[in-house]
């Protein structure tokens, strides 16, 4: 009886072993495979870095070129040329608008205070000279006063200071090339420049600033 009931236990640990020993391959087996499936998610996770070429569109760059050289003046705080009080020609402005008539053609012109010509029009132009019945009379002023608005206003140019040669001549060509300049949306004139007193808490008129003016009230002045 001794031996049999000893036989009998030894039998229950066994099965108890191999029971202990099946679940412990099966936890191995379970955790090596959620190990493989983590090791692929993060592989597939990871960017690939062997076709990343150096200087490619995901690098960040360390220096910002600000692209829109007039931010600062539709800001208002861009240096403007003052110039003296004898000159022939005022520089207070940023940009100007100018008309010339060369030889048989009229041409405007915006230039730069730097005196770099940003936009220009000419009746010399084949589209425009093959219309015109002459490329330096009353027709030919409008017609080239509406082609050059045209052209500020797409290029974001709606506002600029007028020549004084313009402002005085008294010739009906003149006169109807600022006109229609006007009438095509541009305004020919152009704010101050805001200066630093002008932030002061103690200046006596503190000016409305450009970037506190909401877009829909800045449409609505213009």
């Amino acid at each position: 009886m001794l031996i049999m009931s000893r036989s009998s236990s030894i039998q229950c640990s066994l099965k108890s072993l191999q029971c202990l020993l099946k679940h412990s391959n099966i936890n191995q087996t379970s955790s090596k495979c959620i190990s493989q499936s983590s090791y692929h998610f993060q592989k597939a996770d990871k960017p690939d870095d062997s076709n990343h070429k150096p200087g490619s569109k995901d690098d960040i760059l360390s220096d910002y070129v600000n692209r829109n050289p007039r931010n600062l003046e539709m800001l208002r705080i861009a240096r403007q040329p003052q110039g003296y009080d004898l000159d022939v020609k005022q520089l207070y402005y940023w940009n100007r608008l100018e008309l010339q008539q060369v030889g048989r053609f009229l041409i405007g012109r915006v230039r730069h205070e730097s005196g770099r010509v940003i936009l220009q029009a000419s009746t010399r132009e084949w589209p425009m000279q093959s219309r015109l019945p002459s490329t330096q009379d009353y027709t030919a002023a409008v017609t080239l006063a509406r082609v050059l608005a045209r052209r500020c206003l797409e290029a974001g140019y709606s506002e600029m200071a007028v020549d004084a040669s313009l402002e005085v001549e008294s010739s009906t060509k003149a006169a109807a090339f600022v006109k229609t300049i006007e009438e095509c949306g541009v305004r020919l004139s152009e704010d101050f420049q805001l200066h630093e007193t002008d932030m002061y808490p103690w200046a006596l008129e503190r000016p409305t600033l450009p970037w506190d003016v909401p877009e829909h009230i800045a449409d609505q002045q213009q």
